[in-house]
């Protein structure tokens, strides 16, 4: 998390005195210091620590390329790709990043920040956050990709679905232990065959959680009587699927998880250079 420099006028001395916090943005920490009383003068950012000499090494070990100079969490962003063989995610995608008050960097992947929103949803015990991201996922999985689709979580015409999850205490207990065994942070769910007969198989769609949530968003007209099969995954697809690896290109292959039979995919976006979207 980014760390700031700022000055203030103490009250009881009038004098003006230095810190320092950590904080998502400088709207968050402008707003933390506004509950205490605090007016900042001038507020700076850190600038964010460089990559390592051993993150840097390792990167051209793996035949990774990058332009300009590398902060540290954008080379682990990059080890972490080139690992799983993933590429950068859409730059819209910060939308959901801000949201939730994830980091993510110009290089993180569309799976990483899925499973980071997940991690920070789930660490609020209220359980109002993750059963929001839970509820926007099992839409995404259900509804009409060819229509007009809602693409945020904080949407109004998911609240009544989210609302009867966050209601249900069987519903809920089913929605944590969810949490704790996704791999892909909701990603997927349910099993598909690609055209090339490859299984993709990712959380399951016969947990109660599930079948709650569901079962709110087709009484609202959301999504249709069963969940859309999304049964062809084209090879086509897949084939543009890749990250760079130096000279040459690598095609992304799906990934087993580690809890449960998860076979992930991922779409090629390039970065924008910015630490936050």
């Amino acid at each position: 998390m980014p760390r700031f420099n700022y000055r203030f006028t103490k009250a009881s001395t009038g004098r003006a005195n230095k810190a320092s916090r950590s904080a998502y943005d400088e709207a968050e920490l402008r707003a933390a210091l506004s509950l205490e009383g605090i007016q900042p003068i001038d507020v700076e950012m850190e600038p964010p620590e460089a990559s390592t000499e051993r993150q840097t090494d390792y990167l051209r070990d793996l035949g990774v390329s990058w332009s300009g100079s590398l902060t540290k969490h954008e080379a682990s962003d990059l080890i972490t790709n080139a690992q799983e063989r993933k590429s950068p995610m859409q730059p819209s995608l910060g939308r959901l990043a801000r949201h939730y008050r994830v980091e993510v960097t110009r290089y993180t992947s569309k799976e990483s920040l899925y499973r980071r929103i997940c991690s920070q949803v789930s660490s609020n015990s209220d359980g109002r956050e993750l059963a929001e991201w839970f509820t926007y996922r099992v839409y995404r999985t259900g509804c009409d990709r060819h229509g007009a689709m809602i693409d945020h979580p904080g949407d109004d015409r998911l609240r009544t679905a989210t609302n009867a999850l966050l209601q249900d205490d069987a519903g809920m207990r089913s929605l944590w232990r969810a949490a704790r065994e996704t791999d892909s942070g909701f990603r997927w769910f349910g099993s598909f065959e690609g055209d090339d007969g490859q299984r993709i198989t990712g959380d399951s769609r016969n947990t109660a959680c599930f079948k709650l949530a569901y079962g709110e968003l087709l009484r609202a007209g959301l999504v249709p009587s069963s969940p859309r099969s999304d049964g062809v995954v084209s090879s086509a697809i897949r084939s543009k699927i890749s990250i760079s690896n130096g000279d040459e290109t690598v095609p992304a292959t799906p990934k087993s998880g580690c809890l449960g039979s998860l076979m992930l995919l991922v779409a090629a976006f390039a970065g924008t250079g910015y630490l936050f979207f």
